[in-house]
């Protein structure tokens, strides 16, 4: 299967249309990095990929050119996993590696007005060890 990620800008140097793949109930999500060499520029994206179902006559059905969900300047995103519950409201946690900054890790969050694209249950205790 050829995915068909969105581009934000033509102009930009070399794409690795998939860093990294994330499921999450039946959305698959990747993250899509740019770099013009070791020390950057860097710039990510993060897009899903396609909408799964096992028990369709089609099990994976690709969204072509679709929407970027977070567009992260400076960072190549190289990992994806579920949001934590540590931070509320998160979307998405994400992994950097820059060869020159070394790796991060961080909560994505949903942009101002929207809500989390991926649910994440949070517990009274969580919520009450993050107020403290």
């Amino acid at each position: 299967m050829q995915v068909q990620p969105p581009q934000p800008d033509l102009a930009q140097p070399a794409q690795r249309d998939i860093a990294d793949l994330y499921l999450e109930s039946n959305v698959l999500w990747a993250s899509a990095v740019r770099e013009a060499g070791n020390g950057g520029p860097f710039s990510s994206f993060i897009y899903q990929v396609a909408l799964l179902d096992p028990q369709a006559p089609t099990p994976v059905n690709l969204i072509s050119g679709g929407k970027i969900f977070w567009q992260i300047d400076g960072m190549k995103v190289e990992a994806l996993a579920a949001p934590n519950n540590l931070f509320p409201n998160s979307s998405l946690a994400i992994g950097t590696e820059d060869e020159w900054f070394h790796g991060q890790w961080r909560a994505l969050f949903p942009p101002a007005g929207q809500s989390p694209a991926v649910p994440v249950p949070v517990t009274d205790n969580v919520t009450e060890a993050v107020h403290e």
